[in-house]
């Protein structure tokens, strides 16, 4: 397009350019082809959340606008006039955010998965009810989705997994009902020893319910509550899942509970919250120390040894917890975080005419030079001083350089109050620390950090 930065585009259902998602001064838009000229929707990109276009041109799929009261409809929507038509599915409880599947041959939408508090599929046709039942009794006591299908029909492409057994991919015959092996994506894993990932409820401050995945080690009681590691998502939005996770099982294998919290921002949960309220990181951190109260209250671990382990923005929030969260956590992990997003955005600046992230962060989140109590009030830097708890911070030298900066700062920061903090650099590396002898490294690390301070 000739205004803003191009940030997504959509094919239309047989694969021919139609959509593209632009932003221009923080603001995002839907943009229609029309020949050769991008024609803007008026649809409110911030109010309604889209994801790929619809069976008939100029339609496209999206959840409409939030009204706090219920989820929010699948809906086919007008892109020119930006008018909701039919609703392609309803959940009672969460908004969708997964995958929207297509007849290989027709191209039109028969099914969608998604999360809800478990893994969850929809199909709108019968014949893909019945599919789904005949790969279901194949690979009994799995998770299973069809991911592709050949042209005749006759041969489908699934993946089969649970919160033991990472994903087996395998060829399914419908016309001798026979299946076989395509590649097991991770076969040193060995399912009997793994442990089973639970799901409990908690409450917000509003009093709205979320969902939490727990995973308890051998021998965990109620007599016997093991210490506890709380492992937020490496970004604000997406969603902790039910499934196979090789960090859970890492740390459950080494006797510590394992807690994964949703917060407002989850996908699934927009629909309870203003569309703002995806933007109050502040919040977020409230709700991750809301869920641990909870596992806590239930017996299922114990509450005086309890740890937070992030990556990114789940390093962030590590650092939210100990700042913010007075007597929730033992100690913290922070991995690649910023720790002060005014300080990070100010210095994005100098990128906004190649980068988005400054404009929109600017739109969602205000001007640091003129808001700087907001700014504060969530910057676990600005409140080191409130740091009472142990902290590992962890960053590389490919990590952005605002980032390196601050995360030497707030390990100096600690260590002022007089609280114990340990510090890896790792050359070459960095965006939560990738290379494998760093993750081994790393991991070593971590697991002495949680034997001493736990």
């Amino acid at each position: 397009t000739d205004h803003g930065f191009n940030i997504n585009f959509w094919p239309n259902k047989v694969g021919l350019l139609e959509y593209g998602i632009t932003q221009e001064d923080g603001t995002l838009a839907l943009n229609h082809l029309e020949g050769d000229n991008w024609v803007k929707s008026p649809i409110n990109v911030d109010q309604v959340d889209l994801f790929q276009a619809g069976d008939n041109p100029g339609e496209v799929i999206g959840l409409g606008p939030r009204d706090g009261n219920s989820p929010r409809p699948l809906e086919y929507i007008d892109a020119a006039s930006g008018q909701a038509k039919d609703v392609l599915l309803q959940d009672k409880g969460y908004d969708f955010h997964g995958v929207i599947y297509r007849d290989p041959v027709s191209h039109n939408i028969v099914g969608a998965s998604y999360d809800r508090a478990a893994p969850h599929v929809v199909w709108f046709t019968q014949g893909y009810r019945d599919l789904q039942k005949l790969v279901d009794g194949l690979f009994p006591n799995q998770v299973v989705r069809i991911i592709d299908m050949d042209d005749a029909g006759k041969v489908v492409i699934i993946t089969s997994w649970s919160d033991r057994q990472p994903a087996v991919y395998s060829w399914v015959n419908l016309e001798t009902h026979k299946s076989g092996l395509i590649k097991n994506s991770a076969p040193w894993i060995d399912p009997k020893r793994m442990r089973p990932m639970g799901i409990i409820k908690f409450e917000t401050a509003e009093g709205r319910q979320m969902d939490a995945y727990i995973t308890l080690p051998a021998g965990a009681s109620k007599k016997n509550p093991p210490p506890m590691v709380v492992i937020p998502r490496t970004t604000s939005s997406g969603r902790a899942t039910w499934g196979f996770d090789f960090e859970v099982q890492y740390y459950a294998s080494r006797g510590y509970a394992v807690l994964q919290p949703n917060h407002r921002g989850s996908s699934g949960y927009g629909w309870m919250y203003p569309e703002i309220e995806d933007w109050d990181f502040r919040k977020m951190s409230d709700d991750m120390a809301a869920a641990v109260k909870k596992a806590v209250s239930m017996g299922l671990a114990d509450g005086n040894r309890v740890a937070i382990i992030g990556n990114d923005f789940g390093g962030y929030l590590a650092a939210c917890g100990v700042a913010f969260e007075p007597g929730v956590y033992k100690c913290a992990v922070s991995i690649s975080a910023f720790y002060d997003w005014g300080r990070y955005i100010k210095e994005d600046n100098y990128q906004k005419f190649s980068d988005p992230t400054y404009s929109r962060y600017l739109y969602k989140l205000g001007d640091p030079s003129k808001e700087t109590a907001k700014y504060n009030s969530f910057s676990p830097l600005a409140n080191a001083g409130q740091i009472h708890s142990p902290m590992l911070i962890a960053w590389g030298e490919r990590d952005d350089p605002e980032l390196r900066s601050q995360s030497s700062d707030m390990a100096s920061a600690v260590e002022h109050n007089g609280v114990h903090s340990e510090t890896l650099y790792y050359i070459n590396d960095g965006q939560s620390i990738r290379y494998l002898d760093h993750q081994t490294d790393l991991n070593q690390h971590i697991e002495a950090f949680l034997q001493k301070n736990l």
